[in-house]
């Protein structure tokens, strides 16, 4: 049974909200819609965890919980201007003016991040419609269709990415990416049958801070609703838990008055450890209170707390321990409490720890922002008098000290006015809802049900919780010609005196360096590294507050700057994260905005940013490596030291983002470590020619995501030509995901060892590669062979498009491309699907010439041969050795060779049984470099197998009912431009 309570502010008034139907999909839940907490993005100040009495000491506000104070009178200032709270002396901002013509304005929610990972936008919901602004400006982006967004959340490390599913218009369910910068939305991924429809509250749930999960419910087309986690990084589903077929036909019992309750929201962990499912229904039994989910399998892993009142989740001051802050109802001096309780729980509830005993106030709790604290948000009544903390905003901190901010000034009349505040992820900005009648008897609600009200933000500033900044400047060669040199002698701890030299800042690190802190280097300047040692190391860093090394905008600039440059003049790395000894494992590296060159760096030594012994959760972001041996090489390590429980020896969670790697002697990228991402970045003219030198070099990792980048001119050797394979992976590869990239080679500008991509064996051990996803790259002019699979299981490559216009013969797509050594894995289950090929030079398109195991699939491929070579193949298979599910509904359009070798023409190949539903004929491309569909009527359109081809295209476009061959599916003008849709239904 649901438990009833006395104070009324408590319950979820679910009857009144699930009978409103908004045309726009926000969030209308007024309770309990608890979720986690962004990461603050690498571009923003990254804020460490202070004790709340440094907090008290150094910021307005106060910080007696028992002093009562009463609401000055205040109006606010025109929107956009700063005015200040007499009582408080924090500082305010009007938002909006949506109030003024009866509207209203609000941010979503308290448990949602209103403000982009740096601070530069805020979402809004204005007068029932999604809007995105500007800070400080105000300024409304322009550019976004909002009208179908479904649950829109910041992405936490990508600050300019909104992530959302789309409207509920149809049955397809689309989880996408809008970019506010260019106003450009992109499907991710498509959810497969029987996914339908989002359910919209119970999905508004946030992201974990580092970006890879979210969770949520969909309805499902058996009538179901499914909990789902999704994994952003690969972009694949975690654990999926039907609500009837799994949960109440297994370990729940339905509720005896209210059926198959629901739960009221669906979410993951700040740190992305557990799915976390709130229910409707309180309780220690199955299916109630506060539930932890295993990610990936769905297993029950503990509960938290009994209860559904309004919460949030957060993370404790040591940066790893993830919390559950809610208004207690059961402490003993039978008042209201705030307290928190230790995820994951248990089998029945996390015991309490009580930080603020207080009136029958509360209404809602944010734990956006700094580690260690939650904003709090109470009601106000104050026909009888203020009590402490009525009707305020305040920090409540897990050691039981607070910082109150302001009153509201809200009456709380209707659901756009609750003031529900949030706070940013950096713990600059609060954002609140207020009517600001409060206390003078008006009532915003007179004439509009749900309140008319504006958005206002507290501007901590200089006030917040702030990290510990110690700032570099030199001028150095190529330094800017206004450049400013610092001093050594200087505090270092403002842009107007910062120290000198690199040695300084490192020594200052290594010595000295508090988890949150940053040490920043001047824009426009440039540091001589000289013969130092290049290592930066220290236990006091986080993955929830990493350290920072990165840029500032020095006094001296016009903001047109350059980032600042790095020269390695002497032996050594220029950045090195290891220690000495057996592995310690330590987390939590920002690199940042950085320039690193060497000038001096031989063959064999000298590496950009170099990890050793267990390094984790370190970011590489837009920093350039030029000149060294390697750019960047994640390497194993020594034998774990015994007393460390957290150590495996290797660099996991490590993020390459928007880097430039090039004219590097040997590799681009060296190494692995589990869940590795490198995304968006250049990579040129890594190597010496050699065969075994790449732009990127892969091994010994599990879930790794290469994914937006652009690799070219690989392993260069005197003659100006490509010499090794530009991406390659040996060893052990696990769950990889290689997407989107670009790989690519002049004409007359590669040897026949340039291969594009290549996922085999190298090595004398035995190796092996499962769950290997190659989809939607496009492989241009390479070696003699495009992209190659050996010793892969349950490996798929899909939608890539491989143009080849080398004078000399390539298989497009070889598996396998090598002979596997002693011990290595077999090959099996292959699938070959949905690719667009088109070759010259002669050769073979798609060779699978190794049966294995079987279970192996070649359909949907659109291919063009334009040369005159006899010896051409649109395939070389082992057809006589069985093995294959299917080798049909492919498309080969060729003058010269044979369909299959050593077997013919297609009507050969079909008489021996293959071959169903294939084509001898041009594809139909725009032309040789473009491979979408020419028309709708060309010969690749509707030819794909219906049931096998990929499900959705390179353009993460849903295929349809009849799927086009080749890597892009047809799409008219209707289909590309949606109609304008006022409204959409959950």
């Amino acid at each position: 049974m649901w438990k009833q309570f006395s104070r009324g502010f408590l319950l979820l008034g679910m009857t009144v909200l699930l009978g409103m139907m908004w045309w726009v999909q926000v969030k209308q839940n007024a309770a309990g819609e608890t979720a986690v907490s962004p990461a603050t993005s690498a571009q923003a100040s990254i804020v460490s965890t202070l004790p709340s009495t440094a907090v008290a000491q150094e910021s307005d506000g106060i910080t007696d919980p028992d002093l009562v104070v009463t609401p000055a009178p205040l109006s606010p200032a025109p929107v956009g201007e700063d005015f200040s709270d007499p009582v408080f002396g924090t500082t305010l901002r009007r938002l909006t003016a949506a109030s003024d013509n009866g509207g209203w304005a609000t941010h979503i929610y308290s448990q949602l991040q209103a403000f982009s990972a740096d601070n530069a936008y805020v979402l809004l919901i204005e007068n029932e419609t999604y809007v995105v602004r500007e800070l400080p400006t105000l300024a409304l982006v322009g550019g976004l269709d909002t009208a179908l967004w479904n649950a829109p959340r910041w992405h936490p490390t990508q600050a300019h990415t909104l992530i959302h599913y789309d409207g509920n218009d149809d049955t397809t369910l689309r989880l996408q990416f809008t970019n506010v910068d260019s106003g450009q939305t992109t499907t991710m991924f498509t959810f497969p049958a029987p996914y339908e429809r989002i359910r919209s509250n119970q999905s508004f749930d946030e992201i974990s801070r580092n970006g890879r999960w979210l969770a949520g419910m969909a309805s499902t087309s058996n009538s179901d609703q499914r909990l789902f986690a999704f994994n952003l990084e690969t972009m694949s589903l975690g654990a999926e838990l039907d609500l009837s077929a799994d949960l109440y036909a297994g370990p729940c019992e339905p509720d005896p008055d209210w059926g198959e309750v629901e739960p009221d929201w669906v979410g993951v962990s700040p740190l992305g450890n557990y799915m976390m499912v709130q229910w409707t229904r309180d309780g220690s039994e199955r299916c109630s209170g506060l539930e932890t989910f295993d990610l990936n399998s769905g297993a029950f892993v503990g509960r938290v707390y009994d209860g559904h009142q309004h919460g949030d989740l957060g993370v404790m001051p040591d940066g790893t321990t993830e919390f559950f802050m809610t208004f207690e109802l059961y402490h003993p001096s039978g008042s209201l409490s705030l307290g928190y309780r230790l995820l994951p729980g248990t089998a029945t509830a996390s015991e309490p720890t009580y930080v603020q005993v207080m009136d029958w106030m509360g209404d809602h709790i944010s734990c956006r922002g700094m580690n260690g604290a939650c904003l709090i948000t109470t009601t106000a009544d104050p026909s009888n008098g203020w009590s402490a903390l009525e009707g305020e905003l305040f920090l409540q901190f897990t050691d039981g000290s607070v910082q109150r901010l302001t009153h509201h000034r809200s009456t709380g009349c209707g659901y756009w006015v609750q003031p529900r505040a949030s706070w940013s992820g950096d713990g600059r900005f609060v954002i609140f809802a207020s009517d600001w009648q409060q206390g003078t008897g008006g009532d915003s609600c007179g004439g509009f049900e749900l309140g008319a009200g504006d958005a206002y933000l507290i501007d901590l500033g200089a006030d917040a919780p702030a990290a510990n900044v110690r700032y570099v400047c030199d001028c150095d060669a190529e330094a800017d010609a206004a450049c400013v040199a610092g001093n050594d002698g200087n505090s270092g701890d403002t842009p107007a005196a910062p120290w000198q030299t690199y040695e300084q800042a490192r020594t200052y690190f290594n010595a000295n360096i508090a988890a949150g802190d940053e040490i920043r280097f001047c824009r426009g300047g440039a540091f001589d590294l000289g013969a130092s040692s290049g290592i930066w190391r220290t236990t006091s860093c986080t993955a929830g507050q990493p350290c920072v090394i990165a840029d500032y905008a020095p006094p001296w600039g016009d903001g047109s700057e350059p980032r600042p440059i790095l020269w390695k003049t002497g032996d050594g790395h220029g950045f090195e994260f290891s220690n000495g000894g057996n592995a310690l494992a330590d987390a939590g590296y920002v690199l940042q905005n950085l320039d690193l060159r060497c000038t001096t760096c031989a063959t064999t030594d000298g590496w950009g940013v170099f990890l050793f012994n267990d390094v984790n959760d370190v970011l590489i972001d837009n920093v350039r490596l030029d000149g060294f041996a390697i750019g960047v090489h994640s390497a194993g390590s020594n034998p774990c030291d015994p007393a460390d429980l957290q150590c495996n020896g290797r660099n996991d969670r490590l993020t390459v983002r928007n880097a430039t790697i090039t004219n590097n002697f040997h590799q681009g990228f060296l190494g692995g470590g589990d869940d590795l991402i490198i995304e968006g970045s250049y990579f040129e003219n890594n190597g010496d020619g050699s065969i075994f030198d790449h732009n990127i070099y892969l091994s010994y990792s599990s879930r790794v995501q290469v994914r937006g980048n652009e690799l070219y001119r690989s392993s260069m050797d005197g003659n100006n030509q490509c010499g090794g394979t530009s991406l390659v992976a040996h060893g052990h590869l696990a769950d990889a995901v290689i997407t989107e990239n670009y790989v690519h080679e002049d004409v007359g500008g590669a040897g026949q060892g340039c291969w594009g991509i290549a996922i085999d064996p190298g090595y004398s051990a035995a190796e092996s590669f499962t769950n290997v996803t190659i989809s939607g790259n496009r492989v241009e002019n390479v070696g003699n062979v495009a992209i190659g699979l050996a010793s892969c299981a349950n490996c798929t490559v899909e939608n890539n498009s491989i143009i080849h216009q080398q004078p000399f013969a390539v298989t497009g797509i070889a598996v396998p491309d090598r002979a596997p050594g002693p011990g290595d894995s077999a090959i099996d289950a292959v699938s070959i699907r949905n690719n667009s090929i088109v070759i010259s030079g002669g050769g073979t398109a798609v060779s699978l010439n190794e049966a294995g195991t079987g279970n192996h699939l070649i359909v949907s491929n659109a291919i063009e041969y334009m040369g005159s070579s006899a010896s051409w193949n649109c395939f070389d298979v082992d057809w006589a050795g069985g093995g294959y599910t299917a080798v049909s509904h492919n498309i080969c359009g060729f003058t010269a060779g044979e369909w299959v070798d050593g077997v013919g023409d297609l009507a050969a190949w079909q008489a021996l049984g293959w071959g169903e539903n294939s084509i001898a004929g041009l594809p139909g491309f725009s032309s040789s470099a473009n491979l979408f569909p020419a028309a709708e009527d060309v010969p690749l359109v509707d030819a794909g197998h219906p049931t096998l081809s990929s499900a959705t295209d390179a353009n993460g476009d849903m295929r349809d009912s009849a799927p086009d061959a080749g890597a892009y599916e047809w799409m008219s003008l209707a289909n590309l431009f949606l109609p304008l849709v006022v409204g959409s239904s959950q």
